[in-house]
């Protein structure tokens, strides 16, 4: 996988790099199990990760900001978010950070 893109158009653009980190550690061997679907302006793509055999990763780009929003998710897909972007998050939703 060389990148992500957003589609403009007849225009496609790379936006993946901040995220590369991540897309390294897809499960080549359960690719097949990642998903994508888009909602609320934002693009959720769910990737199996280390040895994972379903997505327990959920990178989530924002139109809005133009910035990904990592996530993990567990067993019965409740998610988790990164501490480094709970900031955005709350800034974003409006929420209240919890511990």
């Amino acid at each position: 996988m060389d990148d992500v893109y957003v589609v403009a158009g007849d225009s496609a653009k790379g936006v993946g790099s901040p995220i590369n980190k991540y897309l390294n550690q897809i499960n080549k061997d359960a690719i097949e199990s990642s998903f994508a679907f888009t909602a609320n302006n934002r693009y959720h793509f769910c990737i199996p990760t280390g040895a994972g055999t379903y997505p327990n990763m959920c990178l989530v780009y924002s139109y809005e900001y133009r910035q990904w929003l990592p996530y993990s998710a567990d067993l019965l897909g409740v998610i988790v978010v990164f501490p480094s972007v709970a900031w955005l998050i709350q800034r974003t939703l409006g929420a209240r950070r919890t511990r």
